[in-house]
């Protein structure tokens, strides 16, 4: 949800409302698959209907490649040999390559019109230039950091980092285990925050300054989701919960952070989902088999639906949709692929021109509400709650940074939609419960 683009911005905007929620814009799923003995970039078209959705192959890349990203319209892969292709999302075409200095690049993120590049084999985090034939324009090294990398994620002018220990022989984590803070305007770090072994996946609340960190201790011990207050200095968790799963493959709307959750012998990968609000952890949300194990996620605002890929490491791949993620999950019939779909991300029209377009942004908490809702916004703006037949329900005026409170005691539990008036686009998703 766009409330979490790059990572977890309070905004949900959906274009103006007629008789439906969301709008139904056409576009174009990319999926980068592990394979077997090789790899592939592939491609669905899909408009919320998944009878006529179409699933191409783009491309071969080395088994084990292992991850996408889309800015705008470039999307760039993170290849198993050590290259990352940049390709044109739009016209579907490879506009680049380049060789990071590094082996293993693993994830991305943008900043500045910088590509932050980490490494899954080395101590490693670098910038290449987009505007300038992606020339390095900084790079922390073992002089700055002494273990690999692996998620990377910008809110402002600070990047978070994980930094992983090195497994012994025994698949014992012999850390360093944390996530680095990096100013990004001087590429200076400032704070380790210290997590429960192997920090390879987290998301950011910006709404509520809560990272949440998914680890995984070992194969054998599961894993942990942490939340720590990045508004303090803290370098300690809030708090843990233990799993008997390990986490990976974040996604999330606005009340849920989706996963995957590994068991230990990898014999389930069920999807699970932290409350935001309530603070607590389904951990089967979506129940699996051991024939078809989920392993990637990917959130869709305009359909307001999870994309999950699932696999069984061998001979099968597949991406099912999943919907009626406020009540019983509904799983769509699955589309045919190819092995082990790692990494997701959409593209449509719509993201890029409405990206130079100015759009409300609202904070809401707290999300689910009972009584009342607090509203935040960066600007000064009248905004409106809707039910879901379109109806105005109250009408608040809202002041650049400060606190409105809005009374929904009387309003029956469900669904609501904050729309800004002056636009006519919708500012956030909440939910009602009494």
């Amino acid at each position: 949800m766009s409330r979490f683009l790059p990572l977890f911005i309070a905004l949900f905007t959906l274009g103006a409302l007629p008789a439906t929620v969301h709008a139904q814009v056409a576009g174009k799923i990319f999926v980068l698959c592990e394979g077997g003995s090789g790899g592939s970039l592939d491609v669905i078209d899909y408009s919320g209907d998944v009878s006529s959705a179409t699933y191409r192959n783009l491309d071969s890349v080395p088994g084990f490649s292992s991850s996408i990203f889309l800015h705008d319209t470039l999307l760039f892969v993170a290849r198993a040999d050590n290259q990352v292709d940049v390709w044109n999302a739009n016209t579907e075409t490879k506009v680049d390559s380049f060789t990071p200095g590094t082996q293993s690049p693993r994830q991305f993120a943008v900043y500045n019109n910088q590509l932050l590049v980490t490494s899954h084999s080395a101590p490693y985090l670098a910038a290449y230039d987009l505007t300038n034939s992606y020339t390095e324009t900084f790079n922390l090294d073992t002089n700055q950091l002494n273990a690999r990398t692996e998620a990377v994620l910008v809110e402002g002018n600070t990047a978070y980092v994980s930094v992983i220990g090195i497994l012994d022989t025994n698949f014992v984590n012999q850390g360093p285990n944390y996530v680095l803070e990096l100013d990004l305007s001087t590429n200076t770090p400032t704070a380790n925050l210290q997590t429960d072994v192997n920090p390879e996946r987290f998301f950011l609340n910006s709404a509520t300054s809560e990272l949440i960190v998914g680890n995984t201790r070992t194969f054998v011990d599961g894993g942990s989701l942490q939340r720590f207050d990045v508004s303090t200095t803290d370098t300690l968790p809030q708090a843990t919960d233990s799993l008997n799963f390990y986490p990976s493959s974040f996604t999330a709307d606005d009340t849920y952070l989706y996963m995957v959750l590994s068991d230990l012998g990898f014999s389930e990968r069920n999807i699970g989902r932290y409350n935001f609000s309530t603070q607590t952890v389904d951990t089967a949300f979506v129940d699996t088999d051991s024939l078809n194990l989920y392993y990637s996620l990917l959130y869709l605002e305009d359909y307001d639906v999870l994309v999950a890929g699932r696999t069984d490491y061998v001979n099968f791949g597949s991406i099912q949709f999943i919907s009626d993620l406020d009540g019983t999950p509904t799983l769509s019939d699955t589309l045919m692929g190819n092995i082990s779909p790692r990494s997701l991300a959409f593209w449509a029209p719509e993201q890029t021109s409405s990206r130079l377009e100015p759009k409300l942004q609202v904070s809401v908490y707290p999300n689910p509400a009972t009584t009342h809702l607090s509203l935040r916004a960066d600007q000064a703006a009248m905004v409106e709650l809707l039910d879901l037949q379109g109806r105005s329900l109250r009408r608040v005026e809202l002041l650049p940074g400060q606190e409105t409170r809005l009374e929904v005691a009387d309003l029956p539990a469900g669904l609501y939609l904050l729309r800004d008036l002056e636009s006519g686009s919708m500012a956030r998703k909440v939910l009602i419960q009494n």
